[in-house]
C-alpha cells in the first residue's frame, strides 16, 4: 500500500478512473483532495509534479500506471497511462476492446459456472465509517467480480502497476459489505518460470489474500475456468 495520506482522495480518484488521458486544472486537483490543499511549491517548481516517486502525489500515480506527459505550471497537467501511443490511437482502441472483450467472455462463462445471472458496474457502498459507492465489474446479490486481462510484458517482465491494481482490488473487497461472496477472475496469461500472473500474484501475496476469496482463470482459448487453490 503507497503512504498516502494527504492525498489519499487523489489515489482513490486515480484508481477507480477508466480513462487513459486526463487533463487536471490545478483546482480540479484540489477539489479532489479539499480539505487538503496543494503546497505553494506545486505553483512555482516544475519537480513538484516531475514522474519521481520521490513526491507523494506523482508517486501515486506512478505506481498505478500513469506518467506526467505535459505541465502548465500553475494551471493544468495532463496524465496518460504509460501504455498508451498518442501517435497511434487504434492501439489503445484495440486494447480497450479486447478488455471489453475479456469482460464479456468472463461473464458469459461465470453465470454458467455459478448458475446465476450477473450484471455489469455492479454499485455498492464500500468503506469503514464513512461509506462511498464503488463500481465492480461485474455481480448481482451474491457476487462482488472483478475481472483482469493481463499479460507479462513484451520484455517478458513483470507488469508492476498491474500487480499494484491487483493488491488495491483484494483491498476494496475487503472493504465491501461481507455478505457478497468475491471472486477475482483473470485471463489466463502465457507462463514465465512456469507461471502465469495470478500464480506469481498469489505466491508473492498470500498475506493479503483471505480464505473465502474465490480466485480463477479464463483459459480463452478453450473457454475454460480454472479455479486456483491457494498454496501455504
Amino acid at each position: 500500500m503507497i503512504k498516502i495520506r494527504k492525498f489519499q482522495k487523489f489515489y482513490d480518484f486515480l484508481l477507480e478512473n477508466k480513462k487513459e488521458k486526463l487533463e487536471l486544472k490545478y483546482e480540479d486537483i484540489e477539489k479532489i483532495i479539499y480539505p487538503e490543499k496543494l503546497e505553494s511549491s506545486a505553483y512555482n517548481h516544475i519537480a513538484y509534479f516531475s514522474n519521481s516517486k520521490s513526491h507523494p502525489i506523482s508517486k501515486i500515480w506512478l505506481e498505478l500506471g500513469y506518467k506526467k506527459t505535459k505541465l502548465e505550471l500553475g494551471k493544468y497537467i495532463i496524465l496518460e497511462k504509460e501504455n498508451f501511443n498518442i501517435n497511434n490511437k487504434e492501439v489503445f482502441m484495440t486494447n480497450t476492446e479486447k478488455g471489453n472483450d475479456f469482460e464479456k467472455i468472463a461473464k458469459q462463462l461465470l453465470e454458467e459456472y455459478l448458475k446465476e445471472k450477473l450484471e455489469k458496474q455492479k454499485k455498492v457502498e464500500i468503506g469503514f465509517k464513512v461509506k462511498k459507492e464503488h463500481k465492480f465489474d461485474l455481480g448481482n446479490d451474491n457476487y462482488l467480480i472483478e475481472c483482469k486481462s493481463y499479460k507479462w510484458t513484451k520484455e517478458n517482465n513483470i507488469p508492476s502497476a498491474k500487480i499494484s491494481t491487483l493488491r488495491e482490488t483484494l483491498y476494496y473487497f475487503f472493504l465491501a459489505p461481507k455478505n457478497y461472496k468475491k471472486i477475482l477472475i483473470l485471463e489466463k496469461s502465457n507462463l514465465k518460470n512456469n507461471e502465469t500472473i495470478l500464480d506469481y500474484f498469489l505466491r508473492l501475496n498470500l498475506h493479503l489474500i483471505p480464505e473465502e476469496l474465490i480466485l480463477l482463470e479464463i483459459d480463452i482459448e478453450n473457454k475454460k475456468i480454472i479455479q486456483k487453490t491457494i498454496k501455504s
